[in-house]
């Protein structure tokens, strides 16, 4: 289970409110973690700077955190592209002022084809689509 969690975390991008005009927004800038029993696990979307938005996956372990995974999103030829430390590579096909759709171009057996990112609030919600399942969901929430 914390494998998976981790696969997905390692999928977490930022994304764009506006990427037809070339902006990366910060609508996901902030700490955003969910907790599942004694499981926590975290990314941290840096403000956008030099054209791009890092985001790096933290876990803990028995309240220990270490960081994980990183990943650098950039606007390429008008779209957003989600490249990870991992080999990950996502790139968007759709978005709205709120939330963004991006496939995974280079997917690994059994994890996520499609992941829908968006913000409410101060929550942030990933939807994942994994070939031949109902899509599943999880919540995030801003923390200071």
């Amino acid at each position: 289970m914390m494998r998976m969690m981790m696969a997905v975390l390692a999928l977490i991008v930022a994304a764009p409110a506006a990427a037809q005009t070339g902006d990366l927004p910060d609508w996901i800038t902030g700490y955003w973690c969910f907790e599942r029993g004694e499981t926590k696990a975290c990314v941290r979307y840096d403000p956008p700077a030099n054209g791009q938005i890092r985001a790096t996956n933290i876990r803990f372990d028995n309240g220990v955190a270490s960081e994980g995974t990183t990943s650098i999103t950039r606007v390429e030829n008008g779209v957003l592209v989600k490249r990870g430390s991992n080999g990950s590579i996502l790139r968007e096909v759709a978005h709205g002022p709120n939330w963004v759709e991006m496939d995974v171009l280079n997917p690994v057996p059994g994890q996520a084809r499609r992941v829908r990112y968006s913000v409410e609030g101060d929550v942030l919600t990933l939807v994942f689509t994994v070939d031949g399942e109902a899509p599943s969901t999880q919540y995030y929430k801003r923390e200071p």
